[in-house]
Order: C-alpha cells, then sequence, then structure tokens
C-alpha cells in the first residue's frame, strides 16, 4: 500500500495486515518472500516513471498478477513493460483501456459479434496472458485461443457493475481465485454461474 493511502485503507479493512510499499525498495523487498504469491496492480497506483519501475518489479517476479486500471494505462505506453508480461497475468480492461493497450484490435470492438470475440482472443494471444474485457457481454480470452462469454443475467439488469470501483473489486475477487484454482474451486464457480473458465485453467493447481 502506498504510504499516503496506509490510513485511509487501515481505517477500512481492519481484519487485513498491511505492508507499506512506497518506495521501489520496499517493494522489492516485499516481493523476497515467496509467500506472497499474488498481486493486484493498477487500482489508484498512478502511472509516473515509480509506477512504472514497481510495474516492471511485480513483472519480473512472475507471480500470480492481476492487471487493472492504471497498470494498464502503464503497460500502453512501455513496450518493455508489454514484453514482461507472462501466463501467470490476467488483464481486466474495460473498452477505453482496451483501446489504449491493443489500438490496432480496438477497431473490431463496435462491431460486436465474432469480431469482438476475435479481437480479445487475439489480444490474449499477444499479450501470452488472459485478457478479460469487461462490458455488457465480458469476454475472457485465453493464450491458447479459448474464449469464454459472460452475458449480463436477468434481463440486463446489472447496471450496479457499471458503478465506479466495481471493477477493482472484480480484480480482487480474481486474485482470490487465481490463488484457488483447483478443480474445486472451478466446480463452485460453474454451480453459481460464473464460470471464468481461462481464469481458474491458468491459475494454482
Amino acid at each position: 500500500v502506498p504510504s499516503d493511502a496506509m490510513a485511509e485503507v487501515a481505517s477500512q479493512v481492519t481484519a487485513i495486515m498491511l505492508r507499506e510499499a512506497g518506495t521501489l525498495a520496499a517493494l522489492e523487498a516485499l516481493l523476497e518472500d515467496p509467500r506472497l504469491n499474488a498481486l493486484c496492480v493498477g487500482p489508484g497506483c498512478g502511472h509516473g516513471a515509480l509506477e512504472a519501475a514497481k510495474l516492471d518489479a511485480v513483472l519480473q517476479a512472475a507471480r500470480q498478477t492481476v492487471l487493472d486500471a492504471d497498470a494498464l494505462t502503464l503497460l500502453a505506453g512501455d513496450r518493455a513493460l508489454m514484453a514482461r508480461l507472462h501466463p501467470a497475468c490476467v488483464m481486466t480492461p474495460h473498452a477505453g483501456e482496451f483501446a489504449r493497450v491493443f489500438p490496432d484490435l480496438a477497431v473490431n470492438l463496435n462491431d460486436g459479434g465474432n469480431a469482438r470475440i476475435e479481437a480479445v482472443r487475439a489480444a490474449a494471444q499477444r499479450a501470452g496472458c488472459v485478457v478479460l474485457l469487461k462490458g455488457p457481454e465480458t469476454l475472457v480470452a485465453s493464450p491458447d485461443g479459448a474464449v469464454t462469454t459472460h452475458p449480463a443475467a436477468q434481463d440486463g439488469s446489472l447496471a450496479w457493475l457499471a458503478t465506479a470501483g466495481s471493477g477493482d473489486v472484480l480484480a480482487g475477487v480474481i486474485v482470490g481465485v487465481r490463488l484457488k484454482g483447483t478443480k474445486k474451486a472451478q466446480q463452485e464457480a460453474r454451480d453459481s454461474g460464473f464460470a471464468l473458465s481461462p481464469i481458474y485453467n491458468e491459475g494454482a493447481h
């Protein structure tokens, strides 16, 4: 947690242990601990030179890593960071973020149907990791070409998913899913109607 966010986060999540990582050195020290095996990077992190260096350190650590929000903006502007992506990553862009990271593929998003699916499939193959495109029909693509579609349930009445911050929550949920990527967890997801199969299949076993 960045130093300027410690007090705010600590007052809201009283059951979670916090460690400050306001500097690159502090983050690198945390990454030396092998027990820290899954990370979510991006929500509220900023997109300056320090944040780019931190993202580089996280990607080099090759842990289960969910990339959202500002992390996607950092990737969009840095080919070297894009080259650091690995199979244990999950990118979670909305359409605007997808367009920044994959501008040549984003032109097909508005075509709907197979064109949208093929755009996300190509993005996952290019990135070498899972890409989850948020939207009315969420698409989850893995580098092997598999794509899972998740249209909004209940006659599209899930407008609350467009609420600011819901994407941050989703990123946190995916971190947990990746840690619990077992056959039992997959079955639980299928039973609940929320089987993001590439998320599970690429996760920890």
